[in-house]
């Protein structure tokens, strides 16, 4: 009985270890992408700003296209914030 337990146990720090790999794992694969992702919005962001400021683009024309725009970009980037903060780095390291 007690190869049995000490059998389990060595199971269960085995697979706390293989979780902790593959979560570092997940960093390392979508940190990354998710950075430039978040960039990219952020950049055509302000890409169209300074086209709206340069006169390039009628701003009054489209006024309700861009405000719906630059509202939902921000709730994008706040949002994928709060995926990578909650699922990459939880509070509980254990």
């Amino acid at each position: 009985m007690d190869g049995q337990k000490v059998d389990l146990d060595e199971l269960e720090k085995q697979l706390s270890r293989d979780e902790k790999k593959d979560i570092l794992g997940y960093r390392k694969f979508w940190s990354p992408r998710i950075f430039w992702l978040i960039f990219s919005i952020l950049v055509f962001q302000a890409f169209l700003i300074i086209v709206i400021g340069l006169g390039w683009l009628d701003y009054i024309s489209y006024q309700s296209v861009v405000s719906v725009y630059l509202g939902e970009s921000v709730i994008q980037v706040f949002g994928l914030g709060i995926i990578v903060l909650k699922f990459l780095f939880p509070k509980n390291n254990t």
